[in-house]
């Protein structure tokens, strides 16, 4: 704990002066952007209370929302899976509650929304229930298939990425045989002219079984809050979810 301590404190001196050189290419702000660097192979609980730590010793309020923002700033924007908690963490604690100032008043319900669009779906969370409509007719629950890996793909089917994406992940659940996997290919438009040709194409191609289920969803309306629920902000998005109906992976690729 005290090494820890010491650390925060080496952080806070070097950053405090990186704010006092109002230079991003500053070697000495570049040692900061290194120290949160070196907290990555962490859990996203131990780099948020080193976070606060290093908030903590900025003194006054104006150093204090300083320090934040530019930690807001650096995990909102990781491509470390896990970053993101850190970065609701401290919209969290430090500025929704206005304990600290946000720098631009304009940009604050942008950061509202990354918060809300990103705290139901982190990893570890259990994963939101979903209730929609299926292509077949009915109402399938995201939940049918307990006791199986669960996928849920958000996808346009007027997308180009979500095309390329979406040929990725059927040649990956083509040769998959591993563990029981259940694919919730949802549709964000819900029209039924280019929803069709679009399962026709490629999910009816996927062999189901034993080891492998899909459900073609939609919910246009969003009557289930699923985009909040799930951060969906853009599509493809993919979030991965365990037997438990826990989230192991968000924001992935075919390939990850």
């Amino acid at each position: 704990m005290k090494r820890m301590l010491l650390t925060v404190a080496l952080a806070a001196a070097l950053l405090l002066g990186a704010m006092a050189a109002r230079a991003q290419d500053n070697p000495v702000f570049n040692s900061v952007t290194e120290y949160f660097d070196s907290l990555a192979p962490l859990p996203a609980d131990s780099i948020s209370a080193r976070v606060d730590a290093l908030v903590m010793q900025g003194g006054d309020r104006e150093r204090m929302s300083q320090i934040a923002g530019l930690a807001f700033d650096y995990f909102s924007s990781s491509p470390v899976m896990g970053h993101d908690a850190v970065a609701v963490h401290i919209a969290d604690r430090w500025f929704l509650n206005h304990t600290l100032d946000w720098s631009d008043q304009a940009t604050f319900p942008m950061l509202y929304t990354y918060a809300e669009f990103n705290r139901l779906s982190l990893i570890g969370k259990p994963a939101p229930e979903l209730n929609m409509e299926s292509f077949d007719g009915g109402t399938v629950s995201t939940r049918t298939g307990d006791g199986s890996y669960k996928i849920l793909y958000f996808y346009d089917e007027t997308c180009g990425t979500c095309r390329e994406q979406t040929r990725q992940l059927l040649e990956l659940l083509k040769g998959y045989d591993g563990e029981p996997v259940s694919l919730y290919a949802i549709n964000a438009t819900g029209d039924r002219t280019t929803w069709k040709p679009y399962i026709d194409e490629y999910f009816a191609t996927i062999p189901v079984g034993r080891k492998m289920a899909v459900y073609n969803l939609t919910d246009p309306e969003d009557s289930n809050d699923w985009r909040r629920k799930y951060g969906v902000l853009k599509t493809p998005t993919m979030v991965l979810v365990d037997p438990d109906n826990v989230i192991i992976g968000r924001q992935l690729d075919p390939q990850a």
